[in-house]
């Protein structure tokens, strides 16, 4: 995507690319930074995990729900958790 445009600064007028203005003239700034860049990747990846263990959570939630008053499907759920507890995949 290699679009033209005309940036005038001060009265002087020079053609870039598109992607070269934007760098330019859009920049994150931290407190007491002189110029930083922030990569937004880690927040993707941090609310990904988020949404992928809610929805873990919601499977368990509605599986112990549903075994309620049935004592085998407690007793499976039981051993289940028991395993996982054993490899330590869960606490």
């Amino acid at each position: 995507m290699n679009h033209e445009v005309m940036l005038e600064d001060a009265g002087s007028s020079s053609s870039a690319s598109f992607e070269e203005w934007w760098d330019d003239q859009h920049h994150r700034f931290l407190a007491g930074e002189d110029l930083v860049k922030i990569d937004y990747n880690v927040l993707s990846v941090a609310a990904l995990t988020l949404a992928l263990i809610m929805v873990v959570e919601i499977i368990r939630h509605r599986l112990d729900h549903a075994a309620h008053h049935r004592p085998f499907f407690q007793a499976v759920l039981e051993n289940i958790y028991a395993e996982c507890k054993s490899w330590r995949l869960l606490m």
